[in-house]
């Protein structure tokens, strides 16, 4: 199974990370380079730790960041991706005086992470590739080294020895199976790890197999004058002796372990799925084959004979299944949420293949189909919808935002996260329609039609909600949705023109001079257009000001002056502007948008030309009902101090106010504030 690979090759990972840290400390205080104590060790693990981490992270972000940089060159990010690793390494070993093992774990967990969204689908395959070849070289090497030594080791081993490795060899799997068995679920209890079963468990604990680290640091102190002869020879025993243990015991009977627990075979809803998959499979194989048959005008017979063959294991399909019946409907959901996930996540990165989005986006789209499979995985259909759910709302960075903007006036902050908030919906709507259109008819094919029809009307109602949050964005930025329109057609005219001189010069229409020279023109055009344009959220109070009918007549200076006392404002949909029961210093003029007003037992939208919030200045009482955005909503906020100003010099705005109030005052028992 997937996760019992990442649970096993991540365990592996840290733990050889973490051997490397403790063998550089136990070898500075046995030698004496170091001070010995626990306090020491503690500190000195702490920092190496912890500094190899911070120095891999930072590296891994610088070279993913120059990926970004670099179009069409894959062998340069390749060259780079084993550059990083060497880099980190020097710099935190031989410049910080940490670990560089860490560093070099935690860059590669950083390109790992992040290569697919700054790299296309092409690029990151032959990187992956490149890199298993040179681990599998690695490893070789390693082991051949050991290898030559390893007869000379055994053959001067003694009886002695051979009882202290016993000894070690058990206290690994006793130090094992205190922390899988112990210390790991106490982590589940506080929802920190998920949780692992036992059958995972045994597995971990049996095949937690130790190799090439173990070897490589081996052959280290064997290679060291430094220690003495004796430590040289113990270690080199010791640890050769656990290896072979692991390879000549563990290796061969993981296979039975697992086959104890049954996760060498398929799930009962995997299984089905097979049985769908060959069976799909087999007809259209069926059709093709007596589409041929008519083509070569083969013999009847002969051709009823080979399609015999096929109708008999269909049939015998059909009959195997029967017991598909026994599996839930929430599996089958689960597995077409599951698949038709995967595909969304292949078409974000082939928007980003394309140029349609950038590598924050593309980083942002990955990180939420991971958090739709999350869902999926934990509550079927309730924990997709509350995953998608999520990212259409606004999160902690918007409120961030929108305050910064209130408290400051700088828009820039709001501004990047709206314009990131219109390029991952336009590419949402684009992946889930491709889904409706194409992809959901494979599934439906694969799981049944009840199900299909089920997934089909899950997407529409994600599209549905996809489509309402767009149209708000545009209606609020129209002029910024244009631009991003023609931005989007120049891309894909871009594209077409790639893909047209890509296959005139694979047909030998023009030659690789003139595909070169076209080739450059449209890397220039394509970097012009990439920048995204910058969204003017339009609050300046001027304009917001003269919007408003209330101060329509005024004159130019008047409008000036109000101006200056009135501090623009963007809620987003859903925003609570006013909280019922809270002190009262300022109230809102709507420029543009609507709010909700609920008050006792009842609602009422106020629009443009609107205000509230004035009860609480005119009354200086608390707030009398809860306001929130009804969608976008340009506000104009006018403080308690500027309100009795602005009252004093404008006495047809203080009666209009003082009446709208006096409305909306007890005992009407309609909705104020």
């Amino acid at each position: 199974p997937k996760r019992l690979t990442i649970l096993v090759e991540g365990e592996s990972l840290f733990n050889d990370a973490t051997a490397i840290v403790m063998f550089t400390i136990l070898t500075g205080m046995i030698l004496q380079q170091s001070e010995p104590g626990i306090a020491a060790g503690i500190g000195s693990f702490l920092k190496v730790f912890v500094g190899g981490v911070l120095t891999g992270y930072v590296c891994g972000r610088i070279v993913c960041g120059v990926f970004g940089q670099i179009q069409k060159v894959p062998i340069i990010k390749i060259t780079l991706s084993i550059c990083v690793a060497y880099f980190s390494f020097i710099i935190a070993e031989h410049y910080l005086h940490v670990s560089g093992v860490m560093a070099v774990v935690t860059a590669g967990l950083v390109v790992g992470s992040l290569g697919p969204s700054v790299m296309s689908p092409p690029t990151w395959h032959s990187l992956q590739e490149t890199w298993d070849h040179l681990g599998f070289w690695a490893n070789a090497v390693i082991f051949i080294l050991v290898g030559i030594a390893v007869p000379n080791i055994l053959m001067s081993m003694t009886g002695t020895e051979v009882g202290l490795l016993g000894i070690m060899i058990l206290s690994a799997f006793v130090a094992r199976g205190v922390i899988l068995y112990g210390i790991l679920p106490g982590f589940t209890f506080g929802n920190w790890v998920a949780k692992v079963n036992m059958a995972y468990k045994t597995v971990m604990f049996w095949g937690g197999l130790r190799g090439a680290v173990s070897l490589a640091l081996a052959l280290a102190v064997m290679e060291n004058p430094a220690f003495s002869e004796d430590t040289r020879h113990f270690v080199g025993v010791m640890v050769t002796g656990l290896v072979l243990f692991t390879l000549f015991v563990n290796a061969p009977t993981i296979g039975a372990v697992m086959r104890f627990f049954g996760l060498d075979r398929l799930s009962l809803a995997d299984q089905a799925v097979r049985q769908r998959a060959i069976k799909v499979s087999l007809n259209d194989i069926s059709k093709y084959l007596e589409h041929c048959a008519e083509e070569l005008e083969v013999s009847p017979e002969l051709t009823r004979e080979m399609l015999d063959r096929y109708h008999h294991r269909i049939d015998a399909l059909n009959r195997q299944q029967e017991q598909t019946r026994k599996i839930p409907r929430v599996d089958w959901l689960r597995i077409g949420l599951t698949t038709l996930t995967h595909q969304e996540r292949a078409g974000y990165l082939q928007h980003f293949g394309d140029g349609f989005v950038d590598s924050t986006i593309a980083r942002v789209l990955l990180a939420q189909t991971e958090d739709l499979i999350d869902g999926i995985r934990l509550d079927a259909v309730r924990g997709y919808e509350a995953a998608w759910n999520k990212h259409l709302g606004f999160n902690w960075r918007f409120s961030m935002g929108s305050k910064i903007q209130t408290w400051t006036g700088y828009c820039g902050v709001l501004a990047e996260l709206l314009a990131d908030r219109f390029e991952i919906l336009i590419s949402q709507r684009k992946s889930v329609r491709a889904l409706l259109t194409t992809e959901i008819k494979n599934v439906t094919q694969l799981l049944g039609e009840e199900t299909g029809g089920e997934l089909t009307g899950l997407l529409a109602t994600r599209l549905a909600v996809i489509e309402k949050a767009l149209t708000m964005l545009k209606l609020q930025y129209p002029d910024y949705t244009r631009t991003l329109e023609k931005r989007y057609l120049s891309q894909v005219a871009l594209r077409l023109e790639s893909t047209e001189f890509e296959d005139m010069a694979q047909h030998y229409i023009i030659s690789q001079e003139v595909f070169q020279d076209l080739w450059r023109e449209l890397e220039s055009s394509t970097r012009r257009i990439s920048k995204r344009p910058k969204l003017d959220l339009g609050l300046q109070p001027e304009k917001l000001v003269a919007r408003v009918p209330l101060f329509a007549d005024c004159p130019p200076d008047r409008i000036a002056h109000i101006a200056k006392l009135l501090h623009p404002k963007l809620a987003l949909p859903g925003e609570k502007i006013i909280r019922k029961g809270e002190p009262g210093h300022t109230m809102y003029f709507i420029s543009s948008g609507s709010v909700e007003v609920a008050g006792k037992g009842e609602s009422i939208l106020l629009g443009t030309n609107d205000f509230f919030g004035e009860i609480a200045l005119l009354q200086d009482v608390p707030r009398t009902a809860d306001v929130t955005a009804h969608g976008f909503c340009n506000l104009l906020v006018l403080d308690v101090k500027d309100f009795r100003d602005l009252l004093a010099t404008t006495p047809d705005l203080k009666e209009t106010i003082e009446r709208t109030a006096q409305k909306r005052l007890p005992p009407s028992g309609g909705a104020n504030s």
